[in-house]
């Protein structure tokens, strides 16, 4: 077990470092290698665990730079799409769900 948790921290590592250059990737990275451990329907809430730190992180170091007036449409516009993507989740079956990931 400890074992995995050194590979799937050296794979968070690489994952932050390769979406930190390019802005993004990082998630695929992740998936791939948390999916074997925790499973397909327990991997998309740890992704977004990830996301949130990754993109915070990004958000502090750029904070002068970025349009606040313009950037706060994202998450607003995105809300009812992630409200009915976390149903659909809840929804479907974990063998269908890891097909849909390969």
């Amino acid at each position: 077990m400890s074992e995995q948790i050194v590979l799937i921290a050296v794979a968070a590592f690489f994952a932050a470092l390769i979406s930190g250059l390019g802005g993004f990737g990082g998630g695929f990275i992740v998936v791939i290698a948390l999916t074997p451990v925790v499973g397909a329907k327990a991997v998309i809430p740890l992704i977004a665990v990830y996301a949130i730190f990754n993109n915070l992180s990004r958000m502090y170091i750029y904070r002068k730079s970025i349009a606040w007036k313009l950037a706060i449409q994202f998450p607003l516009a995105s809300l009812p799409g992630v409200y009915v993507g976390a149903k659909i989740l809840a929804w479907i079956p974990e063998r269908t769900l890891l097909g849909v990931l390969a």
